[in-house]
């Protein structure tokens, strides 16, 4: 009797650990097994079932063959199961094999936790004469690295079609006993002959790696940037104090390093990139050299020959027709429509404003500022431009005077060279905004105003920073724009765009559906490809189980 329970309670835990570990894996949904240039990598990521009541922010990673980032993006997951979302790949990416990483950032800590990553074979349709050909490449069909917990089935409202029929999807999913569950699934449709059937050993769907509760407990909410800060001396330095100006969002972000000058800095939400300025504060260390971490370590492996076979030689030389067409026809991009966005931009507001085009004309910033009384002074010390702020509304004498460096900022870019500011011509400068009353100041730029802030836009940007300051300033990737695919549809007979051939790819992409008791329907048109074609679902429960299932069709 003790033995039996010994034995089911081992069993229990055993199945208790199993499904934690299951439910604590990220797993990654693309559209297809390879791509050719020009076209878009459609995805979904299932986050693991500890992530699914959190809003985490989860950057996006793609690596060229060289070890290379060339796409960098943030999602926030927004208390959902699932994130998508579209990359377009550029026509000048050369052949390989890409790595597309999905990250998370554990608060406290200075490095990332791969949630899930994909090496995406990519053919430039261009470069058709460079490919070693290998008949041999096609291997066993691919199993996708999850556990069948769910059953998903799925029905066609025809056995065969026709070009531009209605395709009617019913999806069934029920768990193991065959009980119906509420699930989120994403689907893709492809061309079998032309992909699946070329590369049948590429999977479309990527299990990642299993963390534990405590791994994934408290991971940062924020886009975020993690690097080094150094001294002049390349050291690295704690700093209580580390700013960024953010050239898009007008606003100052902070953070503070670790005794090995490493630091996570959070940053607001935006959409696309900006620059990010590294400022060291000068009442602790005003010189310093900041390194961004990479996101993926390089190795020594050489890389992998991309080969071809007869289909995928074909898929490409259709690519080529296809591009043609879509460009003849003018609808290139019609499978795809991204949302409009608005970046939030802090409002400053100056304590004093100067259209300069109201004034005298003088040659420089600094004999503007030295010729007018105003609360910004320059003067010349050892030949060099040195300039001071005074706030004329403090009511204490010993107030007046700010102290210190005033902090400029120029089209966007941050110093506290007055030397170089003072040249600038002032024929280029339209305004000059001014920040002097210390209230004021902490509210807009907290301690790096402290002695006073200058704002100057010029009518043409065309300076190039000191040294010291460019060697800080970096271009920092936010949010993705959402995008949705648009599915083929049939025109009027009476428009003039329903003579347009389409042949697009894939047919059919469909990411974040939802099965209520069991039941699901979809609905899209065929494109006017003649193949075999293959609906490929993979479906999610609440529970955190998931399931596979693919079902082909013939269009005649």
């Amino acid at each position: 009797m003790y033995k039996f329970i010994v034995k089911n309670i081992i069993a229990v835990t055993f199945l208790i650990f199993a499904n934690t570990a299951f439910s604590n894996n990220c797993v990654l949904h693309l559209d297809k097994a390879f791509y050719a240039t020009g076209e878009k990598i459609w995805y979904q990521v299932y986050l693991p079932k500890l992530l699914q009541d959190k809003t985490v922010a989860v950057k996006g990673v793609l690596v060229n063959p060289d070890g290379v980032v060339v796409r960098r993006f943030f999602h926030k997951s927004k208390k959902t199961n699932a994130i998508d979302g579209v990359l377009k790949i550029p026509y000048n990416f050369n052949s390989g094999y890409y790595k597309l990483l999905f990250k998370v950032n554990p608060k406290d800590t200075k490095e990332e936790l791969v949630l899930v990553e994909k090496e995406i074979p990519i053919y430039s349709d261009f470069q058709m004469q460079q490919y070693e050909v290998e008949e041999n490449i096609n291997e066993a069909p691919a199993i996708p690295a999850l556990q069948d917990d769910l059953n998903i089935k799925l029905s066609l409202n025809k056995e065969d079609f026709s070009a531009r029929d209605l395709v009617n999807v019913q999806i069934e999913v029920t768990d193991k006993a065959g009980n119906p569950v509420d699930a989120n699934y994403s689907v893709a449709v492809t061309d079998a002959s032309l992909i699946q059937d070329a590369m049948p050993q590429v999977s479309t769907v990527v299990r990642g790696p299993a963390y534990s509760n405590e791994q994934m407990a408290n991971l940062n909410e924020a886009i975020y940037v993690i690097g080094q800060v150094m001294d002049t001396l390349n050291e690295p330095v704690k700093v209580n104090v580390l700013s960024a100006y953010a050239s898009e969002q007008n606003k100052f972000h902070y953070a503070k390093s670790n005794n090995d000058g490493l630091f996570t800095m959070d940053i607001s939400n935006f959409y696309e990139e900006q620059s990010l300025q590294f400022v060291g504060f000068p009442k602790e260390i005003e010189e310093i050299k900041v390194r961004l971490i990479p996101e993926v370590n390089t190795d020594n492996k050489p890389k992998r020959v991309i080969k071809i076979n007869e289909k995928i030689g074909k898929y490409l030389e259709y690519s080529q027709q296809r591009k043609k067409m879509a460009q003849y026809f003018e609808y290139l991009e019609d499978n795809a429509e991204t949302q409009k966005f608005v970046n939030e931009v802090a409002e400053l507001k100056p304590d004093y404003n100067y259209v300069i085009s109201e004034y005298e004309k003088f040659e420089n910033v600094a004999s503007f500022f030295t010729e007018l009384l105003t609360p910004l002074a320059f003067k010349k010390v050892k030949g060099r431009y040195v300039a001071s702020m005074s706030n004329p509304r403090a009511q204490i004498t010993a107030l007046i005077k700010l102290g210190g460096k005033p902090l400029f900022i120029i089209d966007g870019k941050v110093t506290r060279d007055a030397d170089f500011i003072g040249k600038i011509n002032l024929g280029n400068v339209e305004e000059i905004d001014l920040f002097y009353i210390p209230e004021n100041i902490r509210r807009q730029f907290k301690v790096m105003g402290a002695h006073g802030v200058v704002r100057i836009t010029t009518i043409v940007p065309q300076f190039e920073l000191p040294q010291n300051d460019k060697e800080d300033l970096f271009v920092v990737n936010g949010l993705q724009i959402p995008t949705e695919f648009v599915p083929f549809q049939p025109t009027p007979s009476n428009n003039s765009k329903a003579s347009m051939p389409n042949y697009a790819t894939p047919v059919f992409w469909s990411p974040n559906n939802a099965v209520e008791n069991g039941k699901g329907e979809l609905n899209y048109y065929q494109t006017d490809d003649k193949s075999t074609f293959v609906i490929s679902v993979l479906a999610q429960s609440k529970s955190g189980k998931m399931g596979f299932v693919s079902k082909r069709y013939q269009v005649k």
